[in-house]
């Protein structure tokens, strides 16, 4: 470190101190985790960071598509995350499987990769493994999501490592919850010696009665704190099968219009079959009365005609007395 030469009194009074610039070098996830493992609570407050960074990308209506922990950048201001090169390269611990069924990724392939990256930040392993890329792949798609011991955390990685986008959770807020919970639990067995120095403090401090309120009151959040996340993980269950319904009513409600939709074409179809019909009928019914018309007016006029030359047509009426005159035709 360089020296640095002592101002006068005078200059520390014009200039007004400043603090130290500390510059801290960036590096990603992946450099992280492997210099070894991280404490779970340091996993959970850096699983928190990740799910906001991903959140505010996807209320932009946006989405990464390839998320990994090499992509993943931590420096001093917080998480940022790189953007991928390509989203559809070759698989990873972190793809979901419908990304690898050939179909576009997506917010809710977002939430998988999430999963696993955090499942890796907690447990130090891949949630799916395998001895080749190909077993890796159909750990992907087919094996079951590995359980930690942590209830609060199995709850969220059953919720962002489900096989069907559908089954997961659309978003990330509620992880960001069930991570603040499973933090909150997490700070009880967080650095046991200094919770030991902490105790014989409090022990030799406090008098037994207040003691024991102390304890009884410590036990009782932490009781509190599991039943709200107990809670916390049935109502996410219960979003989840409303969701599910809700997802099904609009399919059937779309069934329904497209079914009735072309119900009424049919409909409108017979009606102006029945409408031309109708017509063609009228028109028919028309040239028949015209016809029939024309034939009136010609049995008419014939009989005229009989009528008028009858005088002329020998015995054609007995005259009175049984004799008729006969008058020659002239002309």
């Amino acid at each position: 470190m360089a020296w640095i030469k002592p101002r006068s009194e005078r200059e520390y009074r014009r200039e007004p101190m400043r603090a130290p610039v500390i510059t801290i070098e960036p590096r990603t996830l992946a450099q992280r985790l492997s210099e070894g493992p991280l404490s779970t609570a340091d996993a959970m407050r850096l699983a928190i960071e990740v799910a906001q960074a991903l959140r505010a990308l996807h209320e932009e209506g946006s989405f990464h598509g390839a998320l990994t922990p090499f992509l993943i950048e931590l420096t001093g201001s917080g998480i940022e995350l790189r953007p991928a090169r390509t989203r559809n390269g070759a698989p990873t611990p972190y793809t979901a499987p419908e990304v690898l069924q050939g179909q576009p990724p997506d917010a809710r392939s977002d939430v998988f990769s999430f999963g696993a990256i955090v499942h890796e930040m907690v447990t130090g392993r891949w949630p799916f493994e395998g001895d080749t890329p190909e077993a890796m792949v159909q750990a992907l798609q087919n094996a079951p999501v590995p359980s930690t011991g942590n209830v609060a955390l199995n709850s969220l990685f059953t919720h962002c490592l489900a096989k069907d986008p559908a089954a997961r959770w659309p978003g990330l807020r509620k992880a960001q919850m069930e991570l603040k919970l499973a933090l909150v639990g997490a700070r009880g067995t967080e650095n046991p010696a200094r919770r030991e120095h902490f105790a014989a403090f409090v022990r030799a401090e406090v008098a037994a009665g207040l003691e024991s309120q102390v304890t009884g009151r410590l036990e009782s959040q932490g009781h509190a704190v599991r039943q709200l996340q107990q809670s916390t993980s049935t109502a996410a269950e219960r979003m989840n099968q409303v969701e599910r319904a809700i997802e099904i009513a609009e399919k059937q409600s779309a069934e329904f219009a497209g079914n009735a939709a072309a119900q009424l074409h049919a409909l409108e179809q017979t009606v102006r079959a029945q409408a031309a019909a109708l017509e063609s009928a009228r028109l028919a019914l028309a040239q028949t009365d015209d016809l029939v018309e024309r034939v009136v007016e010609a049995l008419d006029s014939l009989q005229t005609i009989v009528l008028e030359r009858s005088d002329f047509i020998p015995g054609a009426f007995g005259a009175p007395g049984g004799a008729r005159a006969v008058h020659p035709i002239s002309g």
